[in-house]
């Protein structure tokens, strides 16, 4: 019984110091998590297609988007630009013939401002479901200074679905 109970006694007091260190060790955040820099934000991303004709990596989207909740359905924007003419010419082979449409793995990586990869989204068996151009006119409101004609954002999107998303860190 004098054993028992002294074991007991051991245990309660025993016990708590070695969960708690253990506990302590396992939940101590590091030290960039807990802090972190300027230079630990996202600052932009990058965009690789890959189907069976090879990659096409494409660093000049400025925006990718939520389409709808049912399906893993997303958007990208930007404004067009000269890199992305083989795009372009993606989106044409893909919207030609809507009854055999290609599917694209496309994974965007999350870069922030030191260059490292915050994360990666990685879609798998992607088709394009719809582009088109449209022109934000709220630049519009005022004339440049060289007296021309208002400035206006012409801007590109590709809206996307797919079967599947992960997400690497």
């Amino acid at each position: 019984m004098v054993k028992t109970s002294a074991f007991l006694l051991m245990s309660i007091l025993i016990l708590p110091i070695v969960f708690g260190h253990a506990f302590a060790a396992t939940a101590k955040p590091e030290q960039d998590q807990a802090n972190p820099t300027d230079t630990d934000f996202a600052d932009s991303i990058s965009v690789t297609i890959a189907n069976g004709d090879g990659k096409l990596k494409i660093n000049s989207f400025s925006k990718i988007g939520f389409v709808k909740s049912n399906g893993i359905e997303f958007l990208l924007e930007s404004t067009p630009s000269k890199d992305k003419k083989p795009y372009y010419k993606l989106v044409d082979k893909s919207l030609t013939n809507i009854n055999s449409r290609p599917q694209y793995n496309i994974d965007i990586e999350v870069i922030a401002v030191d260059g490292s990869i915050i994360e990666t989204l990685n879609y798998k068996k992607c088709t394009i479901t719809e582009y088109f151009l449209y022109i934000d006119d709220s630049k519009g409101k005022s004339k440049s200074v060289d007296k021309k004609q208002p400035k206006m954002e012409i801007r590109d999107v590709t809206k996307f679905e797919c079967v599947s998303l992960r997400i690497s860190v």
